[in-house]
């Protein structure tokens, strides 16, 4: 096992041992996160940017209520494909009006690359494992890829 952080050496009680542990990467915007699992329990050590800090969480296995890996599509390309959308009504309303084609090859490239954001958004999805605990109103959330999330995912269920 690699060394571990001091900020982790010391809530490790001194029957506990970090069995495995995963280095997550975040995407822009998104804090780089950590995942320790012990023997006991799942610690997440999330790294944000300079002024935002770091955060620690921490759920025993036996507090566990529910684990949920979830998907979602990227909202911002599709926001992107919806301004590009909307952008060519314009241009399809001109056709109607006007057999001029250079309203029709901009009516249909700003159309064709909305969808085309469209389908890459559900291609490329986001990954979030939920872990809901007892005495905890939000769940604790780890963002990575799919990989990553369903081995944490089977491990946790493994000592739960």
């Amino acid at each position: 096992m690699r060394r571990l952080p001091g900020n982790i050496q010391r809530i490790l009680t001194k029957d506990e041992e970090v069995l495995d542990q995963f280095n997550l990467k975040g995407s822009l915007g998104s804090p780089r996160q950590k995942v320790y699992c012990t023997n006991k329990r799942i610690i997440v050590s999330e790294h944000g940017a300079i002024l935002f800090g770091s955060h620690l969480f921490d759920a025993d296995y036996n507090h566990i209520s529910s684990i949920d890996l979830k998907t979602q599509p990227r909202i911002a390309l599709l926001f992107l494909a919806l301004i590009l959308i909307l952008f060519s009504i314009p241009f399809w309303r001109n056709i109607l009006g006007y057999t001029d084609s250079s309203y029709m090859i901009l009516a249909a490239m700003f159309t064709a690359s909305g969808f085309i954001f469209v389908l890459i958004a559900f291609i490329f999805r986001t990954y979030r494992l939920e872990i809901f605990t007892t005495g905890r109103n939000k769940p604790v959330v780890i963002k990575s890829s799919r990989i990553d999330l369903e081995q944490i995912l089977m491990f946790t269920r493994e000592y739960r």
